[in-house]
């Protein structure tokens, strides 16, 4: 693997954000739902929180 697995570190993050889309996509096809609900659950355990919150302010700054 490339990443250490530190749990936290954003490279380990991405590859659950990964896994959780692909979990996803087996279920619901690639579909809005798939789509829907891995940011749900990625909202849950919060994986990539910190680039999220990121994307939220800077949309809110460009409104």
């Amino acid at each position: 693997m490339l990443y250490d697995g530190v749990r936290g570190d954003i490279i380990s993050q991405y590859v659950r954000f990964c896994h959780i889309f692909n979990e996803q996509v087996k279920i619901y096809g690639r579909t809005r739902k798939a789509v829907d609900e891995t940011i749900r659950i990625c909202q849950r355990e919060a994986v990539l929180e910190e680039f999220r919150s990121v994307k939220r302010s800077t949309k809110e700054t460009d409104a």
